[in-house]
């Protein structure tokens, strides 16, 4: 576990996942942290409010293990509702004018 740090406050409880960003854990990972975020309010709240705390909290008790990329992506993402959120993960467009080619997910 490692302890990574936004916006001046520490972000504890966080799995940093060595894989690639494309990778099947990546994947599955971002795909619990998305659901959590369709079937939960508050959790979706958190994650377009403060991402560092929704990440450092985990959902229903399990924390989620992302890469250090998509951990510094989700960070960074500035998202008004859940579906530009998703678009913002997939096209790697982090709010701030700046969007990139989307993301190769391994052929999926």
């Amino acid at each position: 576990m490692v302890v990574v740090s936004s916006n001046s406050y520490p972000v504890s409880r966080l799995e940093i996942n060595p894989e690639e960003p494309s990778s099947p854990t990546n994947a599955s990972e971002l795909s619990r942290l998305m659901n959590a975020a369709l079937v939960n309010q508050g959790f979706r709240r958190l994650l377009l409010n403060d991402p560092a705390r929704a990440l450092a909290a985990g959902y229903n008790g399990e924390v989620f293990c992302l890469g250090t990329e998509i951990v510094d992506l989700v960070l960074s993402i500035r998202a008004s509702d859940l579906a530009e959120f998703a678009r913002a993960l997939v096209t790697d467009d982090r709010g701030d004018g700046d969007q990139r080619q989307p993301h190769n997910n391994g052929g999926h």
